[in-house]
């Protein structure tokens, strides 16, 4: 074997040498991974709330997304646009054993639509497969909360994202939008819970 075979030689070698240091490393990032969501799912509900409330502050570093953390309630206020010109803000918690979105996206509504607010919360929640809309009569507000059991987003961090991004979609898409419309438009429940089936269809069109 001459000068050019053994550079050839070589070269194979260093390939297949590659090969399978990137197959041990991807090998060795499942295994930790499986081990890491074992001894999770081996923790109590209340360490459970520990891991995911670190993990939420986790995301929203990475998010770099302006925020406030208060560590005595464990939850995580940030506003998020709803419409143009027009932001709310949105909480997330880790408490009684489940990770919680919130959001009102109505307040002090005029105490004579209270009837229709409910008309139209009950819409959303026959409609609407994740979370609940729910009214407080006392200062007049509709919130939309979504919560999941803190062992999921225990097991899977990206859970976490996922149900904020899910929260926000609907929040912004469905709800704020049909309560303002009731709220300043003074339109019917029904023709408002139309009106946005309708629009829902066309996009899926589209």
């Amino acid at each position: 074997m001459g000068f050019i075979g053994s550079l050839i030689s070589l070269a194979i070698f260093f390939m297949i040498w590659d090969y399978l240091i990137k197959k041990l490393k991807l090998m060795f990032a499942k295994v930790k991974k499986y081990l890491k969501r074992v001894y999770r799912l081996s923790l109590s509900p209340a360490k459970r709330e520990v891991v995911v409330w670190r993990d939420l502050k986790k995301l929203f570093a990475i998010l770099k997304l302006r925020h406030g953390v208060f560590e005595s309630s464990k939850h995580i206020e940030v506003g998020f646009g709803v419409e143009e010109g027009k932001g709310v803000p949105f909480f997330y918690s880790v408490d009684d054993g489940d990770f919680k979105c919130f959001v009102r996206v109505a307040e002090d509504f005029a105490e004579e639509l209270t009837s229709d607010i409910f008309i139209l919360a009950t819409h959303f929640n026959n409609l609407l497969n994740h979370g609940m809309v729910t009214i407080d009569t006392d200062d007049r507000s509709v919130g939309f909360t979504m919560k999941e059991d803190a062992l999921i987003p225990c097991l899977y961090p990206g859970h976490l994202h996922f149900m904020m991004e899910k929260h926000l979609d609907i929040t912004r898409d469905l709800l704020y939008k049909a309560f303002q419309r009731l709220i300043h438009e003074d339109e019917a429940p029904a023709i408002i819970i139309s009106d946005l089936l309708s629009e829902l269809d066309n996009n899926k069109e589209e």
